[in-house]
């Protein structure tokens, strides 16, 4: 399915309030009855979007609600390098936290709230470190991306500069890490 389809398909799904139940795994795709599961891509399309259309409120509820409620895993989804980072052509794709130094003043509790899920819900916070560490495919984290933002000047407000500090701090104190630039270490 091409890219303009798939955010199509994604903008309907938002427009109708489409939430993932359970029970609804599968999708009636032809006319005889049988029935063909939705791929892992196009729910990790539809959640890419998302992602970057919310605001921090509305993250909790993402992921009990629609994340948690598909048939894949939901560390996957924040694994896979499948997101458009703004700060990239097409042709680099990102994991969904990446999305969160596209517009770090609107996403600057994401991590707060990421870090709790994983601790208090899951009691797994040995994932967050890993879906920190995730990696795009120019091989950064999420450390580096905001590096990467930072070196080409895209946080000029000193709004920006105080919400990426914050997430970059939030990173840190959670296992973060610097992959593309070694000689960077965490504050």
């Amino acid at each position: 399915m091409d890219t303009d389809m798939r955010l199509l398909i994604a903008i309907i799904f938002s427009a109708l309030s489409f939430s993932v139940h359970s029970e609804s795994k599968l999708n009636d795709n032809s006319a005889d009855g049988n029935r063909q599961q939705i791929p892992q891509s196009d729910y990790q399309f539809i959640f890419c979007h998302k992602f970057s259309q919310i605001e921090w409120q509305m993250l909790g509820s993402l992921l009990v609600k629609e994340i948690e409620k598909t048939p894949f895993s939901t560390d996957d989804y924040f694994k896979t390098a499948a997101c458009q980072p703004g700060g990239y052509s097409a042709a680099v794709q990102s994991p969904l936290l990446h999305i969160i130094a596209d517009d770090p003043s609107k996403r600057v509790k994401f991590l707060d709230i990421l870090w709790a899920y994983y601790t208090k819900r899951r009691k797994d916070p040995a994932i967050f470190t890993e879906i920190v560490n995730a990696k795009n495919t120019e091989g950064e984290t999420l450390l580096d991306y905001i590096e990467t933002m930072v070196q080409r000047g895209n946080y000029s407000s000193e709004g920006s500069k105080a919400s990426i500090a914050q997430i970059v701090s939030a990173a840190c104190s959670h296992g973060a890490i610097y992959s593309a630039y070694p000689k960077k270490k965490c504050p």
